[in-house]
């Protein structure tokens, strides 16, 4: 009993609307220069290509001319076109292909490194594919294209972080007998399947690996983070870009791709004095910069081939101190304590005085304030004096640090809540 396969793709030729059956297993396709082109897994003597649009005459013949059959359905051969007159009006021409005679074969692949091996590599798959050839219209020769699956593991950077592997797939039609890829940041397996006609046929696709190829190829994403310290009174301490009061504590991270990373080398200094530079080892760093000014912050990752380098501007701020008049300590939330606002001091020294000359707060800590007590206890509302003596981060015309020795008048007012 003939098993059909009833296609439902319809296809105009000129002004005949044309149907097709072709026996199973089969796959009709449309080309250039053809009517349609039909592949079957095997055609055997039951195969069979029935015309199902409107006539009463039929007359099949190759494209040579040769006579075949004066009914709608015609038992094709591989390798053949054929002419369909319907009604004495050519109505279309196909082409015939038998896929299983025409097996493809992957035996290996091999992936080999190429000159710069740091940025790209060449797979090499050891297979064939021989060519599904036809005719069309006009007589000229054509290969119809099969296509082959390259899947392998990738890792991405997005966000702040490195994916895990994730499998890709890279289609390549015949002919072909090597593809590049970009140098793989991580460790991967490379996999060739195909071809695609089989996988529509449903059929087994034959496949090969190769080896475990081991990543060279290094990417890093530096980055530099701002340790931020709690003194709401210190300026300038945030923001997407590296600057901020001095001294200025900052955390680098590497965030190369996971891969074995043989040596990490930092170097840190200053933008206008690049042969001034401090160097380390470590994977990620945490640095202090205790001077202000513009720096340069490079990192070179390495494996043992490849290297990688990446880099990042830090600016420390000039320093600067400023002092209120006033302080209301009513426990509103709203100005309760005395704190000066500043920015890049190296040292800091503050002496609060009464009246009378009598020492009631110091600190050493320009990030904390007089709350306005005395040993526990509210102090008086009223006048106080303040002496204040600082150094900043950065230096004056001299190249000294800068200094501020500063004293006033502070208004201590209770007030209501």
């Amino acid at each position: 009993m003939k098993k059909v396969l009833l296609l439902l793709s319809c296809m105009s030729f000129g002004a005949v609307y044309a149907q097709w059956t072709a026996s199973y297993p089969s796959i009709q396709e449309s080309v250039d220069g053809l009517d349609v082109l039909f592949l079957f897994n095997g055609i055997s003597a039951s195969t069979e290509i029935t015309y199902t649009g409107v006539g009463s005459e039929f007359e099949w013949c190759t494209f040579d001319g040769d006579f075949q059959s004066n009914q709608a359905t015609l038992s094709p051969e591989d390798g053949v076109g054929y002419v369909l007159k319907v009604d004495g009006a050519e109505t279309a021409r196909i082409w015939v292909i038998d896929y299983a005679k025409y097996p493809a074969s992957i035996s290996a692949v091999d992936v080999v490194e190429a000159d710069d091996r740091c940025d790209y590599i060449k797979v090499v798959p050891m297979f064939s594919a021989p060519e599904l050839m036809y005719k069309d219209k006009n007589g000229a020769v054509h290969v119809l294209p099969r296509t082959f699956t390259f899947a392998y593991d990738a890792v991405t950077f997005s966000g702040d972080a490195w994916s895990q592997p994730t499998p890709q797939y890279f289609k390549k039609s015949t002919p072909f007998t090597e593809v590049v890829f970009d140098a793989p940041l991580c460790d991967t397996q490379f996999t060739l399947t195909g071809d695609d006609w089989a996988e529509r046929f449903g059929v087994e696709v034959q496949r090969a690996s190769s080896e475990l190829y081991h990543a060279i190829a290094v990417e890093a994403h530096l980055k530099g983070t701002i340790e931020e310290r709690p003194a709401k009174n210190e300026l300038d301490r945030s923001g997407a870009d590296v600057t901020g009061s001095g001294p200025l504590v900052v955390a680098f991270e590497s965030r190369v791709n996971p891969l074995s990373i043989n040596y990490y080398e930092w170097f840190i200094f200053p933008v206008n004095d690049p042969a001034n530079y401090m160097r380390y080892n470590d994977k990620d760093l945490r640095y202090t910069f205790t001077e202000s000014g513009s720096y340069r912050v490079r990192l070179v990752a390495t494996s043992d081939v490849c290297e990688y380098v990446d880099s990042l501007n830090v600016k420390v701020l000039e320093s600067s101190l400023d002092v209120p008049n006033v302080f209301t300590p009513n426990g509103d939330g709203v100005n309760d304590e005395f704190r000066v606002a500043f920015k890049s001091l190296a040292t800091y020294s503050c002496q609060i005085f009464n009246r009378w000359g009598r020492l009631v707060y110091k600190s050493t800590d320009p990030g904390k304030g007089w709350d306005g007590t005395i040993n526990g206890k509210p102090a008086a509302p009223g006048a106080y004096y303040y002496v204040i003596q600082a150094t900043g981060t950065d230096v004056d015309d001299e190249g000294k640090p800068v200094k501020y020795k500063l004293s006033g008048d502070i208004n201590l007012l209770r007030g209501k809540k």
